[in-house]
C-alpha cells in the first residue's frame, strides 16, 4: 500500500513538472 502511494506522489508530481514546462 505505502509503495503505491508513494507512486501515486510520484506521478502526480511528474504531471504538475510537465504542465510546469509545457
Amino acid at each position: 500500500m505505502y509503495r503505491l502511494h508513494v507512486i501515486h506522489i510520484s506521478v502526480q508530481t511528474a504531471t504538475e513538472l510537465s504542465r510546469g514546462l509545457g
